[in-house]
């Protein structure tokens, strides 16, 4: 199976975000993010997220490091698309703040809107073809 891209919300934002971030830090979720590039689950590190309307997984580090992708689109797109990263408030236990949560709505709110017309596309072409 062939890699696919990784997309993300801002490539600015991402680059300013994870600078700060030490080399073994960004290996982990390069490696993981990695993984899922060529089509699997990452074996360790990794969750499914509820109730945000398409597949999310988070990739979580002990060290409150969290990063955010869907692979929802990738037959469409050939992307992985990198919702969010950010770092999680350990006062907040399992929670994840509202701030966050909010974010990673708007952002798949944005992603859903530039898939629709792929979506009905691809809809059109099947029913061509049968």
């Amino acid at each position: 199976m062939s890699d696919k891209d990784l997309e993300f919300w801002d490539d600015d934002e991402w680059r300013a975000f994870i600078q700060d971030w030490d080399h073994d830090l960004r290996a982990y979720f390069g490696s993981r993010l990695r993984t899922a590039q060529q089509g699997r689950l990452p074996e360790t590190g990794v969750k499914p997220l509820q109730d945000f309307g398409i597949a999310l997984f988070e990739i979580k580090h002990s060290c409150g490091a969290r990063v955010v992708y869907t692979t929802e689109y990738a037959t469409l797109t050939r992307c992985i698309y990198v919702v969010d990263a950010f770092m999680k408030d350990s006062r907040e236990g399992k929670k994840m703040r509202t701030s966050d949560r909010t974010r990673i709505r708007a952002r798949v709110k944005r992603i859903k809107e530039q898939m629709k017309p792929l979506i009905e596309r691809e809809a059109a072409r099947k029913k061509r073809l049968h």
